[in-house]
């Protein structure tokens, strides 16, 4: 049995959409001389977020899956 099984169709999206912003920070932060409360407030807007911290969190939380995903394998 696989784990997206026993998840909601909202867990699934709003996973999708944390990787989505996670990978539009890491490219968008790449470019030389570009400030990251500008990239931050991008896509708070974009994605319909009220406060930057959001943006952060988000990004540990990617990032900590991603690490325990490599665990894994």
């Amino acid at each position: 049995m696989t784990k997206d099984k026993f998840r909601t169709d909202n867990s699934i999206e709003k996973e999708r959409r944390n990787l989505s912003i996670y990978e539009e920070y890491n490219r968008l932060i790449s470019e030389p001389g570009v400030s990251k409360t500008k990239v931050e407030e991008y896509l708070c807007k974009k994605h319909g977020l009220h406060s930057r911290s959001t943006i952060w969190a988000i990004r540990k939380r990617v990032a900590e899956s991603m690490t325990a995903q490599e665990g894994v394998i």
